[in-house]
């Protein structure tokens, strides 16, 4: 695993994990979507582990939907984060991104790095950071990286590493970081709560990989397909991208300044060269912060009605991103990640037969003469003996002679 930087001095994190995630019931009506097992480790314990490894030490979580399933997981994480000061910001009411911030983060007094808890990549935030002290930019949106589209001969590309930059000792030595935080993140697959972290996954080979993947072209917003595959020899490796539930809302200029954010798909700001994607990961300063009105808010609108000042984005190097909400798209992660592969937590037991990419969460089980295909089941699961699942999330028991698709709460 990549050295642990130096504790990042001045800056905060909070994590929002309070929507109810609406798209992805039934499962959220069970579990918040920060929570949902992903190879077996939940995008909130995630997110802490890489703040914990990357340097970060305060991290505020706030909580409104199932908020004593988010108590729970941050009582847990304090246990197991011992370098982080975690505290949780209970809402009586659902305050949105930017009330939400301006709560969680109202004793933090430097910039505040916030990060949507649903979303799964291996950005790495220190580079986003280094790009926002640099700038002394009033915000920093993290941007799914085009290299297209934009002037190559810009300060945007020479300095986030686009075309103009390509093959610089600079953008080598970013690369380098890159993949240091690649690997950082892939180690972060196996970790698991305080007790199951001592515990190995279990991977057994199965059929090879079916993925029909589209290359990273020009047509960034495609919405005719599911998946873009984004490859970059310069600065990624084969990676994937799922595509953003919305269309790409970020709009920029030549210099990389944002000029205009949600705007009408007929509307275009006359300095625009390029509508990106959103991470769901951005860096406010303290000054927008003080801003934000108390009660509920959506920090982007809120953002967008400083456009004036100094916003800038950020064309992350990354090679996977997700929105985990729907469920969709957390099938379609859990594949991707797992490889075709079988993963085990501790205590799952397969006894029948699985093919594609089956993940087993902490006590699940598949009995004698049942079959699971491409599918993830939840702690505790149980197919029983002669049950079948197929391109399926499960929880709770699948009875004898009966067949589990899409999603199955038994």
């Amino acid at each position: 695993m990549a050295a642990k930087a130096a504790a990042l001095s001045g800056f905060s994190v909070v994590v929002l994990a309070a929507g109810r995630g609406q798209r992805l019931e039934p499962l959220t009506s069970l579990t918040p979507k920060p929570l949902l097992p992903v190879l077996n480790v939940s995008p909130l314990w995630r997110w802490l582990s890489i703040c914990q490894e990357q340097g970060f030490s305060e991290v505020a979580i706030n909580a409104y939907w199932l908020a004593e399933k988010i108590e729970a997981a941050v009582k847990k994480a304090k246990s197991a984060f011992k370098e982080l000061k975690l505290s949780l910001s209970h809402e009586e009411e659902l305050l949105g991104t930017g009330g939400g911030v301006q709560k969680a983060a109202a004793s933090f007094k430097g910039p505040v790095l916030v990060i949507n808890g649903d979303i799964w990549t291996d950005l790495d935030l220190r580079l986003l950071v280094k790009r926002h002290l640099e700038t002394q930019a009033f915000a920093t949106i993290a941007v799914l990286n085009p290299n297209q589209g934009l002037n190559p001969n810009s300060t945007f590309n020479q300095n986030l590493g686009g075309p103009a930059s390509l093959g610089s000792s600079d953008n080598q030595a970013q690369a380098n970081q890159v993949a240091q935080a690649s690997q950082a993140a892939q180690d972060c697959l196996a970790a698991q709560d305080s007790q199951a972290a001592q515990d190995k996954l279990v991977a057994q080979d199965n059929f090879a990989s079916q993925d029909n993947l589209l290359a990273f072209s020009d047509n960034l917003a495609s919405q005719e397909s599911s998946l873009i595959a984004a490859k970059d020899e310069a600065r990624f490796t084969a990676g994937h991208v799922l595509r953003p539930l919305a269309p790409p809302t970020v709009s920029v200029d030549a210099e990389g300044r944002v000029v205009g954010l949600r705007l009408p798909r007929d509307l275009a700001h006359k300095a625009e060269v390029a509508r990106l994607y959103g991470l769901g990961v951005v860096v406010v300063s303290p000054k927008f912060k003080e801003l934000l009105p108390v009660g509920p808010s959506d920090l982007i609108a809120e953002l967008a009605k400083y456009l004036d000042e100094k916003v800038l984005a950020y064309p992350a190097p990354t090679t996977i991103w997700a929105d985990i909400g729907t469920v969709e798209n957390y099938w379609t992660l859990n594949r991707l990640l797992a490889k075709n592969k079988t993963i085990l937590a501790k205590g799952a037991e397969v006894l029948g037969q699985t093919q594609g990419f089956v993940v087993l969460g902490a006590g699940a089980k598949i009995e004698p003469k049942a079959f699971a295909r491409d599918c993830v089941l939840w702690p505790g699961a149980v197919l029983e003996s002669g049950a079948r699942a197929i391109k399926a999330v499960v929880n709770g028991r699948v009875p004898a002679g009966q067949e589990a698709k899409n999603v199955w709460l038994g």
